[in-house]
């Protein structure tokens, strides 16, 4: 502008010159003067930026909730849990598989090393604004003196008072089969009874005519299943797959034909049983199919995250269908989980005997101010030249 005030450009021509500019150059150019902030902020240019940077498909639309593509921009931008906070070091083998209590006051590991691990966190609300989860370790059950090799998965019950953790129990001439114990949280000890799959656990006297009903819906996924996990509102069956060749049969289910490197994400509508999106992809692995392995996978109202054979945890976004983190580790990565209670935090863990947290970059930034003060409009991003 001039001395006067009047803008020396038009807008129109000061538009075209913010559409050559990456989103951290217009924020900042934006804080020049009053017109360039007006422009900065035009929802035709943060269109453009949002699907040029992300390179979403033209014709996938906005997110129904989104209230503006500068908004929608900056969800994908500061709220992805990408930014590594901590690395626990609670086993001494190949951590298999991660679950979070309902309250999301705990989770639970499992591991190689043959322990099931139940570990505090910090309340939800606690956690936005302490930079450490301030874990401690509830209990550590070892399950070698019950001839287990190794602990699988586990789950916590509703109320969060018992955890049930799944293993494989080596009986006698190398035989081995699966195993559940019921741990209880209050008491810290292992239940007398243990489920096996010699029990009556589909009931007593009942047969398994009488106790299922009959076959609803078969969805055929043509590949290996290595993972699967709901959304959170049940209505989305989200599936890791390795494909087959195309149009190859499976005569022999013991001998079934290779299956692919690269691993398919998936994504069912269970209303209607049918595959709604196309499969997402970037994470990959390598075991044949004699000796591949779950990986597993979680999803939260955003997002949905997985681990892969290649060293990373990655997520991507529901809406969008793009990947848009890459979380590294040193081995495998087998298991994920969002916390219940705040999608911006997640835990990863892996053959490299770690579990890391992850966070949000907006959840960092909190954490790292140093006292809590009002934040510039456009601080999110325009803090990134830094």
């Amino acid at each position: 502008m001039d001395e006067g005030g009047t803008p020396l450009l038009p807008d129109s021509l000061v538009y075209q010159i913010f559409l050559s500019l990456g989103p951290a150059d217009v924020l900042a150019a934006g804080l020049v003067c009053r017109q360039w902030q007006a422009v900065s902020r035009d929802e035709f240019l943060w269109r453009e930026q949002f699907y040029r940077y992300y390179q979403v498909a033209r014709d996938v639309p906005r997110h129904p909730a989104a209230m503006s593509w500068y908004e929608e921009f900056q969800r994908l931008y500061d709220t992805v849990p990408c930014v590594e906070v901590q690395t626990l070091r609670e086993h001494t083998d190949q951590v298999l598989h991660l679950s979070f209590s309902h309250s999301g006051y705990q989770f639970a590991s499992c591991s190689k090393d043959c322990t099931v691990k139940a570990i505090t966190t910090a309340a939800p609300a606690e956690q936005i604004w302490s930079n450490d989860l301030t874990i401690s370790l509830l209990h550590s059950a070892d399950m070698r003196p019950y001839n287990w090799s190794y602990t699988q998965f586990s789950q916590f019950n509703k109320d969060d008072s018992l955890l049930l953790a799944s293993g494989v129990f080596l009986g006698p001439h190398n035989s081995s089969s699966g195993e559940i114990a019921v741990i209880s949280l209050g008491i810290k000890q292992i239940l007398p009874h243990q489920m096996t799959t010699a029990g009556p656990v589909l009931g007593e006297g009942r047969g398994s005519d009488a106790f299922f009903d009959a076959l609803d819906h078969v969805i055929d996924i043509h590949g290996h299943i290595i993972g699967m996990g709901l959304s959170p509102d049940n209505r989305y069956l989200y599936v890791n797959s390795r494909a087959w060749p195309n149009g190859a049969v499976v005569a022999d289910p013991m001998q079934p034909p290779p299956i692919a490197e690269e691993i398919d994400l998936l994504v069912f509508d269970l209303k209607t049983m049918r595959e709604v999106r196309r499969a997402l992809r970037a994470h990959r692995a390598y075991t044949p199919n004699d000796e591949c392995f779950f990986i597993f996978l979680d999803v939260s109202r955003d997002f949905v995250a997985s681990g892969a054979e290649d060293r990373h945890g990655y997520i991507w976004d529901r809406h969008y269908n793009i990947c848009l983190a890459r979380l590294r580790h040193e081995d495998v990565v087998n298991s994920v989980v969002f916390s219940p209670q705040e999608q911006e935090l997640l835990l990863t863990a892996s053959d490299d005997a770690t579990i890391k947290a992850w966070r949000s970059p907006r959840t960092m930034r909190v954490l790292q101010a140093p006292r809590p003060r009002p934040r510039t409009f456009f601080s999110w991003l325009a803090s990134q030249r830094r």
